[in-house]
Parts: structure tokens; C-alpha cells; sequence
């Protein structure tokens, strides 16, 4: 069965047009990586920063933190663990 001309040429030209003036599929903000260094738990002290620092001493990255700051970032992200 053939489809009229009368039907698929309105049709080509709207997905063209669509294709034209659409905006860009866009992409996610931004990805990060946050690397989980201890077992204490502790918050985040700035999730907003982008960085995973808690408030324990020296700011080490615990994985309430991470989870923090992957929440804020906008995008997607990453949590792996490096713990000794």
C-alpha cells in the first residue's frame, strides 16, 4: 500500500522543521566523581561547594558526604569508595 504525497510530504516537512527549531537535547549539567575516604560518618559542611568535605578533621570525603554533595550537583554523578 502506497501513502499519498498529500500526506507524506506535510509530514517530512514538520519533522524537519522540528528538527530545526528544537533546542538541543540538553545535556546534564555536570558529572562528578566523589571518592569516599573513611567509615566515619559525618555531614557534609558545604554541599553547595561541589566538593565532598565533612566536618570531621582534615575534611575527609565519608559517604553521607558524598551522597550530600551528588544530590546538589545538578547532574550525574559518581560515588566510589577508596577506603584502607
Amino acid at each position: 500500500m502506497l501513502i499519498p504525497l498529500r500526506v507524506v510530504i506535510p509530514t517530512a516537512v514538520a519533522m524537519g522543521l522540528a528538527l530545526i527549531l528544537l533546542p538541543p537535547r540538553m545535556q546534564a549539567q555536570g558529572s562528578a566523581t566523589y571518592t569516599v575516604t573513611t567509615t566515619t560518618d559525618s555531614p557534609h559542611t558545604l554541599p553547595l561547594d561541589g566538593n565532598c568535605t565533612s566536618q570531621l578533621p582534615g575534611n575527609l570525603c565519608t559517604l553521607r558526604a558524598a551522597i550530600q554533595a551528588a544530590n546538589f550537583s545538578g547532574g550525574s554523578s559518581r560515588i566510589s569508595l577508596a577506603i584502607s
